[in-house]
């Protein structure tokens, strides 16, 4: 590393600290009120009966220990995520890969709360190969679709953080919100 890319380095990362600290004095200054953060969040499911619908997932997957052999997996999507973590204020949140061989790429995504000072990462692996069904092989996938596997991998682990970090009640009341419109 030349002694520009040292300094650079070191600017960023010095920018990003004075960004941290002032994240953290406006959180201590303006504390988030629960009640408006819930009230916010679902008045937009209400004001958008439409969008209600990305809000949450429901996945059907075969169980042989269910009754009609399926099982329904749902949770809140990656757009009830984001809208949540607006509302909920005093956050932020990000994503980025962290490692890649020629088989994979291993994301983060991360959630900090500057009010209580939490920061949760979560990470995804995303393969680089898939099972191709017509020559029963695997393949390495084209870039273009590799950088769509990251990007939805990387989409999966910032909802991943932050909704680990977020009230139950909150996630929950929002979620049900969702499914019932």
């Amino acid at each position: 590393m030349t002694n520009t890319q040292e300094t650079q380095g070191a600017i960023v990362t010095q920018i990003a600290d004075v960004e941290v600290e002032a994240q953290a004095k406006l959180a201590r200054q303006n504390p988030r009120d629960l009640k408006r953060a819930m009230t916010n969040a679902l008045a937009e499911l209400d004001l958008d009966p439409e969008f209600a619908q990305f809000a949450y997932y429901s996945i059907p997957y075969k169980d042989k220990n269910s009754e009609d052999g399926k099982t329904l997996v749902e949770g809140p999507s990656i757009k009830a995520a984001m809208s949540l973590m607006r509302y909920w204020g005093n956050c932020a949140n990000g994503g980025r890969i962290v490692t890649q061989d020629d088989e994979r790429v291993v994301v983060e995504g991360i959630f900090i709360d500057y009010e209580t000072n939490v920061r949760t990462v979560r990470q995804k692996v995303v393969s680089r190969l898939r099972y191709n069904k017509h020559t029963k092989v695997m393949e390495k996938l084209r870039e273009d679709r590799l950088l769509l596997a990251i990007q939805a991998g990387i989409s999966k682990a910032v909802r991943d953080a932050g909704l680990a970090s977020l009230p139950q009640f909150y996630v929950n009341r929002y979620f049900q919100r969702a499914k019932a419109i």
